[in-house]
């Protein structure tokens, strides 16, 4: 039974104004707010899924877990029909609705998702001899001096150079060219390049962490001092690698054949763009972590596989421009979603849309205090203030979509994290629910996790400590 405790409140912002708003929505959502003792770090993020078959092939640390999907789909009742995910990753909700017997349909904006969510489907149907045969090709092969070609070298972004120990990058491009020029089959072309992508990160001077990509001294950035706990060296990281995978697909063809599953439909592009194909009533469950209010920059975390992926310096601003704003690099978008909205006949949605968001009392006494803050150089980077503008104002036509595609009776999970910038707890989950309801959804339930988020030394330095809800929204259409 979930506890109605209410960890990662946070301090009020002010006497008056602001701080009072924000008591008077703590209060009215208090009857909804849970702690639910089942919820931990490691079930709401990717941790649970690390050993897992298939998942363990790439380590995408912003996504959750196959144990979580299971128990929201098993506590949703649903047992056919459709689940969406309009921010897929890399398609974690997707497969583990199919597992169920479910049909999946995903958006994702990032190449990374669709092309290992790809490479998992052509895994499914590799013979395990074909697959063992061209590992044991690559692990003859002395990619230091076979044969590379400039269509098959590593190009690289500019926040990617001199990631690489001298010879490596080398080495990459020789393995690329040996997979685009000596295996024909292009599923199997598709799961040794996931082999190669996965292991960028382990043979590289870089270490992901957090809301960016941490340096080891030895590249000869700047200022770096960091020291990585281990590069690996490339041959050793890629055989490892490949042995993982060799043993999956070997354990998978002792799936039964007559083993019920939906099917995966992953959609790389915006989602903005992307719901319009969607018919109106036609989902029966949402289950989706966005981007959270906290300035991370997937572009600038994931840019070596980006790069590996063809993904050009053009091609990695024109990515982030089009995320979700969650870093304080996006540029409005509302001239964007309005042209859009018009073009697909649809301009009276985008002003309802806008009509909820610019009349929340909540939104806007935010944006009048953060921009007081950012007037009165109060902010770290000016820049937060436009980041916490756009992101409520782009939230709400994706919770609005969402109602719209939404079945009546189906539900929508929601994963996302509060936030605190200048001291200021923002309740995310109040105000998007508060969207919600406006979009014609119910909100049932905000369970949070028994211990919520902590905050950076400079937060904490500044203002004191307050603990920050983790938290699960349910919405019913």
């Amino acid at each position: 039974m979930a506890s109605t405790k209410t960890p990662g409140q946070g301090a009020p912002a002010e006497k008056g104004g602001l701080g009072v708003l924000l008591e008077r929505a703590e209060r009215r959502y208090r009857p909804l707010i849970r702690v639910d003792p089942q919820l931990s770090r490691n079930v709401v993020s990717y941790q649970a899924n690390k050993d897992a078959p298939f998942y363990r092939w790439f380590r995408y640390q912003e996504g959750f877990s196959t144990k979580l999907v299971d128990r929201l789909i098993e506590e949703s009742g649903i047992d056919t029909g459709t689940v969406l995910d309009p921010f897929a990753g890399i398609a974690t909700t997707l497969f583990s609705a199919r597992e169920r017997g479910l049909d999946a349909v995903g958006f994702e904006l990032l190449p990374i998702g669709p092309f290992v969510a790809r490479a998992w489907l052509a895994a499914e149907q590799i013979q395990p001899a074909s697959f063992d045969e061209a590992v044991r090709e690559i692990n003859a092969t002395d990619f230091s001096t076979s044969p590379a070609e400039d269509e098959t070298a590593f190009k690289h972004v500019r926040i990617s150079e001199m990631a690489f120990p001298p010879g490596v990058e080398r080495k990459i491009s020789a393995f690329r060219h040996h997979v685009e020029n000596r295996i024909g089959d292009k599923g199997l072309r598709d799961v040794l390049h996931l082999a190669g992508l996965s292991i960028l990160e382990k043979v590289s001077y870089t270490e992901k962490c957090g809301q960016f990509l941490r340096w080891d001294s030895q590249s000869g950035k700047a200022r770096v001092v960091y020291s990585k706990t281990r590069i690996r060296p490339f041959e050793e990281a890629l055989a490892a690698q490949l042995d993982v995978m060799s043993e999956d697909i070997n354990a998978g063809q002792a799936r039964p054949a007559t083993e019920r599953r939906g099917s995966v439909d992953l959609r790389q592009g915006t989602a903005f763009e992307l719901f319009s194909a969607v018919p109106d009533g036609s989902i029966d469950l949402v289950i989706s972590s966005p981007p959270y209010l906290n300035r991370y920059d997937y572009t600038r975390v994931y840019p070596l596989e980006l790069a590996y992926l063809g993904v050009d310096d053009a091609g990695l601003k024109r990515l982030r421009q089009s995320l979700l704003s969650c870093t304080v690099e996006n540029r409005e978008k509302v001239a964007y979603l309005e042209d859009l909205y018009a073009g697909q006949g649809r301009a009276s949605f985008f002003s309802r849309v806008k009509a909820v968001h610019d009349g929340h009392e909540i939104v806007a006494a935010i944006h009048d205090h953060f921009e007081k803050l950012k007037d009165a150089n109060r902010l770290n980077n000016p820049n937060v203030y436009r980041l916490i503008k756009n992101y409520f104002f782009e939230h709400a036509f994706v919770i609005f979509e969402l109602a719209r595609v939404l079945k009546a009776g189906g539900r929508a999970y929601y994963v996302n994290d509060n936030v605190r910038f200048a001291g200021i707890v923002i309740p995310v989950d109040i105000i998007l629910s508060d969207i919600a309801i406006a979009a014609g959804l119910q909100t049932e339930s905000i369970s949070t996790l028994p211990v919520g988020k902590g905050n950076s030394s400079q937060q904490m330095g500044a203002y004191g400590k307050a603990e920050v809800r983790k938290c699960i929204y349910t919405w019913r259409k």
